[in-house]
Order: C-alpha cells, then sequence, then structure tokens
C-alpha cells in the first residue's frame, strides 16, 4: 500500500469542504489533480470513499470512518512538523563553544556580552570543559570551536593563538612579597604554593619553570577554581601561583597580584577543525572572541537591532521591515530586523526590557502587550510602564474579520444566524492577546453568539489553519488576510470601526453592519529598554519622528492597508494607561 501524505491531505480537504473545486482552492492544486489524488488514495486502499452522483460530494461509510481519524492524525502530525521546524531554526542560531575553566570564568563573559550586542539573533552554548576534554570535543565535532591553552594543543586542529597570559604571585597583602613589584621564581623554593589544576591548562610549561629554579612541584596545593585559592590565600594557607587573567581587575581586599621574575607564559588560542570551515555564525562569535582577547571590541560593526515579536511574512513583520530600513538610512547605519516569537508577542516585548539601554535595541510592542494583558489581569512577565520606555507610536491599523472558505458564511448575518444554530462550533483564531483576542470577545458579546477560542502566536499561522479548514474565522490585518481573499480561500465580513479599509473596499465597515462599537484603538508602538539615556532618546525619537512622517513609509504603509502613528513617547504611555482601565471596566462588566 502507497499512499502519500499530501493524498491524505487532498482527501481531508474534500471531506471537509464537500467539494472538488473548494478542495482545490483550499490545497492550491487544480481540480484534476484532486481528482487523480481521491482516485489513487481509493485504489491503494481498495474501497470508494466518496459518492459524486451528487452536486456536492460526500463521504461513504469507509470513508466517515477513515476521516475522522485520520484529522487528528494529521494534525499531531503538523503539529510535530512545525515544532520541529521551529527548534531547527532555532539551533541554526546557536553556536557551541567549550573553554576551560579558568578561561571560561574571566576572559569569555567580557566576550559573550559583545556577542549579545554585535549579534542580537545568535546564541553561545557554552560547555566549561577540562583542557583535554575541550580539545576532545572539538575533535569530536560537537562544539564548533575551543577556548583553551595552547602549549597541549594536538597539532590535528587549527589553532589561532589570542593572547599570551602571563602568571602572576598573589599573596596576602601583610606578606613580604607584597612590597616587590616582581618576585624571583627562585625565592618561592620555602613557600607553600597554590596553583590550578591541570585541566585548566598551562600547567606543563610553569611545572617545567619551577624546576628549573630548583623549586619542587610534589608539593603543590592545587585547585580548581581561582577563586578557591583567592579564599586560601586570605586564610594564610600560602601564596598561589595564577594566570594574570584569572585575577580581578578591580580592588582585590586582604590579596595582592606580583609580577614574577623570569616571566612564566601559557598561549591562549581558539581551537577549531583543521579541514571545516566554521558556519557564518560561529565565525562571527570567532572573530569577536578574537577582537576582545587582543584588547578591541570591534570584531563585528554593532548594528541597531529592531525586535519584531511576531513571526516572519506576518503583517507586524512587515510593517517592522519597511520602517527598519528607513531608520537606517536616517541613522546612517545597519538595521536589523530579529523576529522574537512566544506567548502571544509579550516574549519580544520582555527581551527589550532585558536589553542594554544604549539605543542599539528596540523593539515592537502590540495592544497584547501593553494594553489586554494588564487589563485581564493575568501575571505579566513585565511592568509596562516601569520595564519600558515608550519612543513613539509605529501603526494604526484596523482589524477584518475573515471566515474560511469551508464555511457557509458570506456575511455577517448568515454568520450569527449559523453561530445561533450551532453554539460552540465555530472556532475563532486569536492572534497573540491583543486586539484580536478582544474584538472576539467584543464579537460574542455584540452578536450574542458563542465561539470556540484558539490561540496562535501571530496571525500567520492563524491564516494557515484558517486555509486548512483548521479554523473557522479570525480578525486580522488587512495586509495578512488579503492574499486568501483574493484567493478564494477566504471570505471578508467586516473591517471593525467607521471606516472601510482601502484594500477590501467592498467590504463594509463594522458601523455599517451595526456594530458600532466592534473596534479597537491603538495598533503597534516602539519600545526601548527602561533608563535611557537622555541624549540617546532625544536622538531615536528624531529619527523615528522623521522616518514616521516620510512620504516613502507613509506609500509603504497605505500598501499594506494601515497608516503611521504620530504619537510621541509620553503621548502614547498616557494612552497606555487610560486604555488599560477602559478595557479592564469592560471586562469586568457582566
Amino acid at each position: 500500500m502507497h499512499v502519500t501524505l499530501r493524498q491524505l491531505r487532498v482527501l481531508l480537504a474534500v471531506a471537509e469542504t464537500g467539494s472538488f473545486s473548494a478542495a482545490a482552492r483550499a490545497v492550491g492544486l487544480s481540480q484534476p489533480a484532486v481528482s487523480q489524488s481521491i482516485r489513487a488514495v481509493e485504489q491503494a486502499l481498495g474501497v470508494s470513499l466518496l459518492q459524486r452522483s451528487t452536486r456536492h460530494v460526500v463521504l461513504t461509510q469507509a470513508g466517515e470512518q477513515l476521516v475522522a481519524p485520520l484529522r487528528d492524525a494529521l494534525r499531531a502530525l503538523e503539529d510535530v512538523l512545525t515544532k520541529t521546524q521551529q527548534a531547527g531554526e532555532r539551533l541554526k542560531r546557536v553556536v557551541q563553544v567549550a573553554a576551560t575553566p579558568s578561561l571560561s570564568g574571566s576572559l569569555l563573559p567580557r566576550c559573550l556580552a559583545d556577542v549579545s550586542q554585535q549579534l542580537p539573533g545568535v546564541a553561545v552554548q557554552l560547555k566549561e570543559q577540562a583542557q583535554e576534554a575541550a580539545l576532545e570535543s572539538v575533535r569530536q565535532g560537537t562544539v564548533d570551536f575551543a577556548l583553551a591553552v595552547g602549549d597541549s594543543g594536538p597539532c590535528e586542529l587549527q589553532r589561532t593563538s589570542l593572547f599570551k597570559d602571563r602568571f602572576v604571585l598573589v599573596c596576602r597583602g601583610d606578606h613580604p612579597f607584597a612590597r616587590r613589584d616582581r618576585v624571583s621564581i627562585g625565592h618561592l623554593g620555602l613557600e607553600r604554593l597554590i596553583v590550578l589544576d591541570a585541566a585548566n591548562g598551562g600547567r606543563q610549561g610553569l611545572d617545567r619553570v619551577l624546576l628549573a629554579h630548583g623549586v619542587s612541584v610534589d608539593v603543590l596545593q592545587e585547585v580548581a577554581s581561582a577563586s578557591t585559592a583567592f579564599e586560601m590565600v586570605k586564610e594564610r594557607l600560602g601564596v598561589a601561583l595564577l594566570p594574570a587573567s584569572c585575577v580581578p581587575t578591580f580592588s582585590m581586599k586582604q590579596v595582592r597580584s606580583v609580577g614574577l621574575e623570569p616571566d612564566v607564559l601559557r598561549d591562549v588560542s581558539l581551537f577549531s577543525r583543521r579541514h571545516e570551515t566554521l558556519s557564518a555564525d560561529a565565525r562571527a562569535v570567532h572573530d569577536i572572541i578574537l577582537a576582545r582577547a587582543q584588547g578591541g571590541t570591534r570584531g563585528v560593526s554593532r548594528p541597531l537591532t529592531v525586535l519584531v515579536p511576531f513571526p516572519k511574512r506576518g503583517p507586524v513583520d512587515s510593517y517592522g521591515r519597511a520602517f527598519a530600513k528607513l531608520l537606517g538610512a536616517r541613522l546612517g547605519k545597519d538595521v536589523v530586523v530579529t523576529n522574537t516569537v512566544g506567548l502571544g508577542g509579550a516574549q519580544g516585548v520582555h527581551a527589550v526590557t532585558r536589553s542594554r539601554a544604549d539605543g542599539y535595541t528596540i523593539g515592537i510592542a502590540g495592544n497584547g502587550a501593553t494594553l489586554f494583558t494588564p487589563a485581564n489581569g493575568r501575571q505579566p512577565l513585565f511592568d509596562v510602564f516601569q520595564d519600558l520606555t515608550f519612543l513613539s507610536g509605529l501603526v494604526r491599523v484596523a482589524s477584518v474579520l475573515v471566515v474560511g472558505a469551508h464555511t457557509a458564511a458570506r456575511d455577517l448575518a448568515q454568520l450569527r444566524a449559523l453561530a445561533r444554530l450551532h453554539p460552540g462550533r465555530f472556532v475563532i483564531g486569536a492572534a497573540g492577546t491583543g486586539s484580536s483576542r478582544m474584538l472576539a470577545e467584543m464579537l460574542e458579546r455584540q452578536t450574542g453568539i458563542k465561539l470556540t477560542h484558539k490561540s496562535y502566536d501571530g496571525l500567520a499561522p492563524a491564516l494557515d489553519d484558517l486555509a486548512k479548514g483548521k479554523l473557522d474565522m479570525v480578525f486580522g490585518e488587512p495586509v495578512g488576510v488579503l492574499t486568501l481573499v483574493r484567493a478564494g480561500k477566504a471570505f471578508a465580513l467586516l473591517t471593525t470601526g467607521d471606516e472601510r479599509c482601502s484594500l477590501l473596499s467592498d467590504v463594509p465597515s463594522a458601523v455599517e453592519v451595526g456594530l458600532p462599537d466592534l473596534a479597537t484603538d491603538g495598533g503597534y508602538c516602539l519600545v526601548a529598554p527602561p533608563s535611557l539615556p537622555a541624549s540617546v532618546l532625544e536622538r531615536l525619537s528624531g529619527a523615528i519622528a522623521e522616518v514616521l512622517q516620510s512620504d516613502e513609509l507613509n506609500q509603504t504603509f497605505a500598501s499594506l492597508g494601515v497608516r503611521p502613528d504620530f504619537r510621541s513617547g509620553p503621548y502614547y504611555e498616557n494612552f497606555v494607561r487610560a486604555e488599560q482601565s477602559r478595557w479592564q471596566a469592560f471586562l469586568e462588566r457582566d
């Protein structure tokens, strides 16, 4: 038996639409191709699944027995495939780095901070390992590269030297050595010495120098971390010989570091596989670490990042990318767009609150994150007024109520009649936690119908389900729903508010169909982390205002069925405060 996944999807589309032509539109095939797929399934199974004697196609008994479990199986499979794809996308931007403990605790935190600023879309996963284990991870390919000491590095790996790390003597402030600038290694013969163990790298070179000056290496006190060595020195248990990179740059109480005579060095290097090319992300991280270690932080020119809290190809992504392009030109620097998706749009805004307040990271926030989550009494991830700086409005957008072509409703009156006849049968999607969810509740209250709600992290996945017949209706931005409407896979019933949308001029407004209160104000605004310096805030706000007033952005937004929101940051913050109170009162009404 050979039945393809595509053929099963075609069968399900025919069963749900009751029509070969409607199924063809839903799956994007020609009607003959749909008929051919059905015949192939029937031949493979040896049974008739459809009756074609009537105008509408109906299932046979065998077809009904197959379609019910098939629907659930395909949905489960699509969920698995979607999660796998999302996980794969995340993995594509993860760089695996191994490092010996003494290096991961000193140099790497500064390097990782550089990476987070310069490559906000890339995550570095650090594996702290002993020297030999880190190098073995590179050999086995479980990490992209390793930060280790080069005096024992294998020749089959590619080595890039970062810097020469000098050993220093660490002693208490009241120790006689503390009065010197340098201490001869030959004077250490009677001292109780504390050193890092071999797992940290560099011990071979240190031991060679100690033996050459008559200092025994058999009675050394070995520890795994520099912090342990510092505490032992404070307790007068000896003096420590440590790499200078392990010594804090800020002043240390009770202890002091002193130079050694002669110098004892360890070569800190980056190790990668000799005959394999690093990915673009791994190479960028590699170069940032190299730049930091060699005394700079300019490894990659740092762009301004715009965080979009919804998926690529969705309406908000379109607004954000159009705005970011013009903002970059206005500021004369690179501006990148990063999609941080999750929690109905709140995850991306949360990422803004946790970014550095230096003007290099801003984000887009929708009504869900700023208005409706607090108004609903849900526990938010952040305080809108304490954890954000409102920069400006971005876009004002009306919503369009669309129903899937598989439903029988072609106007609001038909939808209301069908929904009253079958309470709870129709499923309405909520893209995020913002306007589309609130509009769904308002629609139920104002029309007296009962719907089943289903949540999505953005409009794009909701529309995918709408086209497949897995969702019955959704409120969405005009540009998002337009493709499905033009393809005949969805029908627009109304536009919220009192005006028609220019992209869907034949669709009546909510006022025209007798629902004058079916509207939400706002849309999307621009936010930054809290405590933004006044000079940075002034520069950003001025550039944003010029972009919003530009003819090019106005034309782009008009083509998307929306218009710029010129409200300034302080004005928008006051608007959010007032709207939170208004919607909280609305939700508390019976």
